[in-house]
């Protein structure tokens, strides 16, 4: 039921409250007059039976039943029947046609449809940024002079890798984990080498939220580098809510429209003084019954 038909409902039950409380009033007041009347006449009675006490003794019990008998009953009002009433008043409520909605989702869709797509940023060029790290790592390297026992450096032998169950002697050159290691002592294991030019062990991409990610550099010397960097690429969050942050790229719905997030905002779109929001779809008039 909606508030209409219980409003009704209260005011009939108020008027048969108000009818029933009449008729009660009334009943009480006819069962007083007969009262009091039947008290005049046991009263008068009384006087004769003091008066007949003193002369000859007479039947009082018949006396007063033959008196009771000629008294008239009183007659219970006719009650209304209640439920009948209520039932036909409220089968005469006319219930209110819903009306007819737009299509939130579609318009929606269709909304995100005609948003372009922002174009992702270029990621930096990791081969490049190596390179560079490289060239810096061998700039910082000591010249190297021509000695008596020494090698030229074209001369050098780099092993292709480190063999960790053998040893080798000093002054060796291998790869490792992407660098360049050299031998400083006779080596036991990896015990006895130094990365001498850092490379690139490992890359690890991953994706910390919708429109964040983390890249993670393992150098050949064990130096972790660590970058983030975020994407502004569009995404639905749905209602606005109050107090929740928002950020470039979002897109929400409120009062009807669609709004697109330009800058990291609380503010709630299409309010005086709000910042960060710009209009995407303007809410369309409302449907009507033909």
């Amino acid at each position: 039921m909606n508030e209409r038909e219980l409003s009704l409902i209260k005011h009939m039950g108020e008027v048969f409250a108000s009818h029933i409380s009449d008729m009660n009033i009334q009943f009480n007041k006819a069962l007083q007059a007969h009262m009091t009347l039947v008290g005049e006449k046991l009263a008068s009675m009384g006087e004769e039976l003091h008066v007949i006490a003193k002369a000859t003794p007479t039947d009082f019990s018949g006396m007063v039943a033959e008196a009771i008998s000629t008294l008239p009953e009183p007659i219970a009002p006719d009650l209304p029947d209640i439920e009948k009433m209520v039932l036909d008043a409220v089968s005469r409520i006319e219930l209110p046609v819903a009306p007819v909605l737009p299509d939130i989702e579609k318009m929606v869709a269709d909304a995100i449809g005609r948003i372009e797509v922002p174009v992702a940023p270029e990621l930096p060029d990791i081969q490049k940024m190596v390179q560079e790290q490289v060239n810096v790592a061998v700039g910082a390297l000591p010249e190297f002079h021509d000695g008596i026992d020494g090698k030229d450096a074209l001369q050098l032998e780099v092993l292709p890798d480190i063999n960790e169950e053998k040893s080798y002697p000093r002054g060796t050159y291998a790869l490792f984990k992407g660098g360049l290691w050299r031998a400083y002592q006779k080596t036991v294991g990896l015990s006895g080498w130094e990365c001498v030019v850092s490379g690139v062990h490992s890359i690890d991409v991953s994706q910390n939220a919708p429109r964040e990610f983390s890249i993670k550099l393992c150098l050949s010397d064990g130096v972790m580098v660590d970058k983030t960097f975020s994407v502004p690429v569009l995404i639905y969050r749905g209602v606005f809510k109050h107090g929740e942050g928002y950020q470039p790229g979002d897109s929400v719905t409120w009062g009807g429209s669609l709004w697109h997030c330009d800058i990291d905002t609380s503010d709630k779109p299409g309010e005086l003084g709000s910042k960060g929001w710009t209009l995407a779809v303007k809410r369309g008039r409302d449907g009507k019954d033909k």
